[in-house]
Order: C-alpha cells, then structure tokens, then sequence
C-alpha cells in the first residue's frame, strides 16, 4: 500500500506550528492515519456544497480539511482548527 505525502498550505502550517505540544502530537497521530488511507476510516467524511471534492478528519474539536490527490499520491492540508472556525 501506497503511503501518501502530506503538504501543508500556509494557512495549515501557520496554525500547527501555533499549536501546543499536546495538540501537535494529537494532530500528528492523526496525519499518519491520513497518509495510510485518506479515503477511509470513522473520522473521515467528504464534504459538499461549496467544500466539494475535499475530506474532513475530525478529532475532539477540531477538524483537518484537506484534497488528497491519487494521481501524485499526495494530501494537501487545507486547514486545521475548531469546527465553528473551519466551515
């Protein structure tokens, strides 16, 4: 099985690196699980409407949106944050 490299935008990296260590180890738990299998899994959900065509991971309170892409086997993280923050 492919794993999928993980590209940052500057908005997503902007909030990480404010993150505590705590968040930072919580959110880069869950980046592993998203470069194994972005597609599948209890935390992922495609989105709709204006969002289509890009997946959540929700953990706790916060949500990771991102595109993956199978043509590059990439995943690019569009944002990271709170719930009421991110849609």
């Amino acid at each position: 099985m492919k794993m999928y490299k993980i590209l940052f935008t500057k908005e997503a990296s902007k909030y990480y690196k404010k993150c505590d260590n705590k968040t930072k180890r919580l959110l880069n738990e869950c980046f592993r699980e998203i470069e194994k299998d972005p597609f599948g899994g209890s935390n992922i959900k495609r989105l709709h409407g204006e969002l289509e065509g890009l997946l959540r991971y929700r953990v706790g309170g916060l949500r990771i949106l991102y595109r993956p892409d199978k043509e590059q086997v990439i995943v690019i993280i569009i944002a990271i944050g709170s719930r009421g923050d991110i849609y």
